[in-house]
């Protein structure tokens, strides 16, 4: 996973068609995010979101003017094991699918920070895994 590993470029962002692919470089490594961590780039291009299911929360980074990533900061994601999650068109809240608390929880992004705020709403869904 990505936390904690210091400075890390954005090498190339390849559009599938259903959302970004995110090669990353660090030390001159390539690697892509695990298997643990799900991610989203915000419509703006100022944020990369990423989910940390072991750790439960909401990984932010701050993309700079010549592509580095620094880190905002890391929020709870409202639930047990956010699966996935989505930004809404208008980028205001990101919607958590928490798989292990079977429910969805709504948070509000902070426009100045991009961190996610306290959740507002969390619904009961069974095992929700994909969101968009």
């Amino acid at each position: 996973m990505i936390r904690g590993i210091g400075p890390v470029y954005a090498k190339k962002m390849v559009n599938e068609g259903y959302g970004y692919k995110l090669l990353f470089a660090h030390l001159g490594d390539f690697f892509l995010c695990g298997s643990r961590f799900f991610r989203r780039l915000v419509k703006d291009g100022k944020y990369l979101y990423g989910s940390n299911r072991g750790e439960n929360d909401i990984v932010i980074y701050k993309i700079e003017g010549n592509g580095s990533l620094s880190l905002a900061g890391h929020v709870p994601c409202g639930g047990d094991w956010p699966r996935n999650f989505a930004i809404d068109p208008s980028g205001k809240f990101l919607l958590s699918g928490n798989q292990k608390s079977d429910q969805i929880a709504v948070l509000r992004i902070n426009r100045k920070t991009g961190l996610p705020e306290d959740p507002l709403s969390q619904t009961a869904m069974k095992m929700p895994a994909c969101l968009k």
